[in-house]
């Protein structure tokens, strides 16, 4: 059984003194410094702490199976983007002026829209950050650094990605349905393409929901993105991943092999009536299907996804330039994401581990029921230390949300794919442009 520095076994951890606060206000509950429990029961003594407060809230994504009813999901899908972007807006005026901040905030997977502000947070390789670097994994570990090598953003979970499938639907089809006989046969894009045709031409059954799921992933996975580490842009490569990833799509669509659904009411209902056979997606989204489609408890599987694994959400820890004590902030950090929490975390609220070690405990490998038996954290262990190193710029969303819109279009309106792709740059380059970032 894997132990904490405390020598004490996986769920007995003893955290450093320090309590953690729900909110950034001092005093905010009448004396300044309430007590806190964790969901594992674990109190942090009243003493002079950080303060610790998420500033931006959890995706509901990370935390599905533990939200509100289906039948609730898509009008608290609505409400929850409008706070993150209102907390997001709220956390930049707080931290430019230093007024009610944390000690210690927490993230979300968007932490490069940080980058440009990185000043306001400690550079956690000035409190010994690089003598924990080998207990995570790289890409997430990369993704916390800076343009300019400064360690703000510590790695908390992550998202590694998979190909969620039936296997009755592929067995249907005369397509395989063991987990590794399916990695096998759509180890590539063109493979997977080529499933998706048969799986149509056989059944009707289309393999994934939308082009967009099938560019993002693409995305996800590659080591290159929109824009070079020293902010060249590289979205308007020909052969580039964005060209790349556009092209898949467009395929996908043109073949039939996507449902062409857009929303996620319409999704829910293609996986729960067996119109879409597969989705490729975080191990989050596990517990979000089994919610959504219970009743299909058994049929599905889950296989590695065309070519490279990616990620798709995660969440991080950083320390405000305003801190009053940065070490015992970096100290609470560190023993808080160290591989003996993150198994208990997991088993608590189900936030995948940025710290390997963590795979080696039981308690993250067993058989599911719901997915025929199948050991599905085993293939995201796996996934997870295959996800490539990447840069994600603070501006890659003012090229991607003019590229997913045009693949819309040529999904559901039949636009050309070059017109659209000459569109979706265009757009891009005014976002930049409007901002001073291109000329």
């Amino acid at each position: 059984m894997l132990n904490d520095e405390s020598g004490k076994p996986d769920g007995q951890l003893v955290p450093p003194q320090i309590h953690v606060r729900n909110d950034g206000r001092r005093g905010a509950r009448g004396d300044g410094s309430p007590r806190r429990m964790l969901s594992n029961g674990v109190d942090f003594p009243r003493s002079e702490p950080p303060d610790a407060v998420v500033l931006e809230p959890l995706d509901q994504r990370e935390t599905a199976g533990f939200g509100p009813p289906e039948h609730h999901r898509h009008a608290a899908e609505a409400a929850h983007r409008h706070d993150r972007r209102r907390l997001r807006r709220q956390a930049g005026t707080s931290l430019a002026g230093r007024a009610y901040v944390p000690d210690i905030t927490g993230l979300n997977s968007n932490v490069a829209l940080y980058f440009p502000s990185e000043d306001q947070f400690v550079d956690m390789n000035e409190l010994g950050a690089q003598e924990h670097k080998a207990d995570y994994l790289p890409w997430k570990w990369q993704f916390g650094v800076t343009p300019t090598d400064r360690m703000c953003f510590w790695p908390m979970d992550t998202g590694p990605t998979a190909q969620f499938y039936r296997t009755d639907l592929f067995a249907a089809a005369s397509l395989p349905r063991d987990p590794e006989e399916v990695a096998a046969s759509t180890d590539t894009w063109p493979a997977w393409l080529d499933a998706g045709k048969k799986l149509k031409r056989n059944s009707g059954v289309s393999l994934i929901a939308n082009a967009s799921i099938v560019y993002s992933q693409i995305v996800n996975a590659s080591a290159e993105r929109y824009f070079s580490p020293a902010g060249r842009a590289l979205f308007q490569d020909q052969e580039g991943t964005i060209r790349r990833a556009w092209d898949v799509a467009v395929a996908a669509a043109r073949a039939g092999v996507t449902a062409r659904v857009q929303t996620p009411a319409e999704m829910n209902s293609a996986w729960v009536s067996g119109k879409v056979a597969s989705h490729i997606e975080a191990v989050w989204w596990g517990p979000i299907l089994k919610s959504t489609a219970p009743d299909s408890s058994g049929t599905w599987a889950v296989a590695h996804q065309p070519g490279a694994p990616g990620n798709s959400g995660g969440s991080f820890l950083a320390i405000p330039k305003s801190c009053k004590d940065p070490k015992a902030a970096f100290d609470f950090i560190t023993w808080l994401t160290s591989p003996a929490a993150q198994i208990q975390t997991y088993r608590d609220v189900q936030l995948f581990p940025s710290a390997p070690k963590a795979f080696e405990s039981p308690q993250l490998s067993s058989p599911d029921k719901f997915f025929g038996g199948q050991d599905v954290l085993g293939v995201f262990q796996e996934s997870a230390k295959e996800v490539p190193i990447t840069f994600i710029s603070p501006y890659d969303s003012q090229v991607s949300e003019g590229v997913l819109k045009e693949l819309v279009n040529v999904e559901t309106q039949g636009k050309d794919p070059d017109r659209a792709w000459a569109d979706a740059m265009a757009q891009g380059i005014r976002q930049l442009e409007k901002r001073g970032l291109m000329t």
